[in-house]
């Protein structure tokens, strides 16, 4: 089954999708008795229930919840504070507010019921969907888990201890993708709390956060970074740290140090750390209704306007195992042929993953993952390949060329008629995500068009876009101006400098020098009496030097290679705070516990490239309404 993409407003209930099997029952009765009546979430429990004998869920829950408990009947409107039960032989999606029943499909021998309503919530909710994944054996969830967390939607697990079956939650788990991992009464508790609007997601995820050594995370980080190339400072500090506990999941250590030591030792290890790290979920013509939008809408506009060479040029931007390159070489193959127009088609696809490229480069599938595709564009672009699977045939594969790419550090292809770059900005700190925004907008020809997933925005750049839709993330570049893609790294290598720049109360971007990526540093023009700005016959004397540091700096920190603190401004003291215990100089030792991650991230990014780095909208005290940028560089 499929639903189709709905456009989310502001009446739209959010939806907690909950997924138990075998064990589930009493999971159920922990999660719901600690859900208070009133939160403004709807929910929804699919179960694996027999077919064989009727079902007393709807009486057992009742006993539970002060809530209303509604069996689902096909096209039930969802409402606020219920809960919906799926009927037993029956299968079910959520779409245009409504829940679907159909007959229960049963695939590979077991029914994935809960992965199903999940995807149906991520296609139609995007950031408003929520998943829990309770007790249960197989994997059920798993995939599921991943579509709501593609879209920005929440994720949480019941903990692997505290359920009878731990199946379900583990595969939940090893996915990567799972924002909270904690027994049912305290996930009902922080759903309250959400719903009610008390917590912030992020505040949600750090609150039930394992502690992670400050130590060992900068050693993983930086054998991490040593090994692969890639510097993952510019990644949410939340992804890499999802990243890390999955790996710990598997059982080979129990804590972080264990797992650095084992790192230090074990290439093998580190390999499938770096492919966990990077995201990698992709498949054909995913999201059906924006392709259809950009086939019907956009491309015949866009044939039209091509250069006066007759190439159409297209940029596959995090194009993972190459189902989303091929799926834009098979519209715009289509859309030619359509027009009739003389026109040459070339996509460039690029990863970071050199192993994903390489499967993408074969373009050999297997069926299951173009079964969805209608006979026609199977039989024109498909042929048969080995062990029953289908491969790309060589007219369309001419057409894409795959190349290594990191978007975080390499410059962009130009006049690019369109560039597609799906789900992957959402895993960038905001700064990254700008500064590939403005790379994408400096890479289009003028009137060309960029192509977002459901859960990205162009921030910061969104006037010199053109909205081609309501709902769906297609933009036409306006003009053809040059936007700034950021500072380059100062030469020298002796010590780091940081900044802590308050932004306002929404969390929104502080002053700049009007790049909205670089802050203001003292005033260009500041008036002191000379006789206390220049001695009879030397230099400027300290004592000014210092006074227009405290007066016009923001909150800075000047540190040694070893990150020892060796001078302060600004009024930075406040933001620090003294632990018990041995007294540390170390500034990573002095920060609030939501800074650890991006800073250590931040300073080893600095030490081995000398590039700077920037995080914004990090909470740094207990005023959740601060947001502050972090800015570390190298000043010698």
């Amino acid at each position: 089954m499929s639903g189709a993409t709905v456009a989310v407003g502001p009446d739209i209930v959010p939806v907690v999708g909950v997924g138990a099997s075998a064990g589930g029952l009493e999971a159920l009765v922990q999660l719901f008795n600690a859900i208070p009546q009133k939160t403004g979430l709807a929910y929804v429990v699919v179960q694996h229930l027999s077919p064989d004998f009727k079902s007393h869920m709807q009486e057992l829950m009742s006993r539970e919840t002060e809530m209303e408990v509604i069996i689902v009947e096909d096209g039930t409107q969802v409402r606020a504070d219920c809960v919906y039960l799926i009927p037993p032989k029956k299968q079910m999606i959520y779409a245009g507010g409504r829940l679907l029943l159909s007959e229960r499909e049963v695939r590979d021998g077991s029914p994935h019921l809960i992965d199903t309503f999940f995807s149906s919530i991520g296609r139609a909710l995007g950031d408003r969907a929520m998943a829990v994944v309770l007790s249960g054996t197989g994997s059920d969830g798993s995939r599921g888990v991943q579509a709501v967390a593609e879209v920005n939607g929440f994720t949480l697990v019941q903990s692997p201890e505290s359920a009878q079956f731990d199946g379900m939650p583990v595969a939940a788990i090893r996915t990567g993708m799972v924002d909270v991992i904690a027994e049912p009464s305290k996930l009902g508790r922080l759903l309250g709390r959400l719903g009610r609007g008390e917590v912030t997601r992020d505040e949600a995820v750090r609150e039930n956060a394992p502690e992670l050594s400050t130590d060992a995370l900068s050693r993983v980080m930086k054998l991490l970074n040593d090994y692969s190339g890639v510097d993952f400072s510019g990644y949410k500090s939340s992804t890499v740290e999802r990243r890390l506990l999955r790996r710990l999941s598997f059982g080979k250590t129990e804590t972080l140090e264990d797992y650095a030591e084992l790192l230090a030792e074990d290439t093998d290890e580190l390999t499938r750390l770096y492919e966990d790290m990077l995201i990698g979920v992709t498949a054909f013509f995913r999201d059906p209704r924006a392709y259809q939008h950009l086939a019907d809408e956009v491309l015949p506009t866009l044939l039209e306007s091509a250069d006066e060479e007759g190439i159409i040029r297209v940029w596959s931007a995090g194009c993972a195992t190459g189902e989303e390159a091929y799926s834009i070489a098979i519209l715009l193959d289509e859309a030619i042929r359509k027009s009739g127009l003389p026109l040459t088609l070339k996509v460039f696809a690029t990863d970071i993953h050199e192993q994903s490229l390489q499967i993408a480069a074969a373009g050999t599938y297997e069926l299951n993952r173009v079964r969805h595709l209608s006979e026609e564009r199977r039989e024109r672009y498909f042929e048969p390949a080995e062990d029953g699977r289908l491969r790309v045939r060589p007219d369309l594969r001419r057409r894409v060329v795959f190349a290594r790419h990191n978007l975080l550090t390499q410059s962009p292809f130009t006049k690019m008629d369109l560039i597609v770059c799906r789900n992957l900005l959402i895993y960038f700190q905001p700064d990254q995500q700008q500064r590939v925004l403005n790379m994408f907008h400096f890479a289009l020809r003028p009137s060309a068009v960029l192509f977002l997933g459901s859960s990205e925005n162009l921030g910061e750049i969104a006037p010199e876009f053109e909205p081609l839709t309501d709902s769906l993330k297609l933009y036409r570049k306006r003009r053809d101006v040059r936007l700034p893609l950021g500072r380059r790294a100062p030469g020298g290598r002796a010590v780091q400098s940081i900044e802590l720049i308050r932004g306002g109360v929404d969390g929104g971007s502080p002053g700049g020098n009007g790049d909205g990526l670089t802050p203001s540093r003292v005033p260009a023009a500041q008036s002191v009496p000379a006789s206390q700005a220049r001695g009879s016959s030397g230099p400027p004397v300290p004592a000014v030097y210092e006074h227009l540091l405290e007066s016009h700096l923001p909150p800075a920190v000047l540190l040694s290679e070893q990150f020892e603190i060796l001078h302060m401004f600004g009024g930075v003291e406040r933001l620090l705070k003294v632990r018990g215990g041995r007294i540390s100089t170390r500034l990573v030792d002095l920060v609030d516990d939501r800074a650890r991650t991006p800073l250590l991230s931040s300073l080893h990014h600095v030490l081995s490239t000398g590039r700077p780095v920037r995080y914004s909208n990090l909470q740094l005290t207990p005023n959740a309404a601060e947001r502050w940028t972090l800015q570390v560089e190298r000043l010698g």
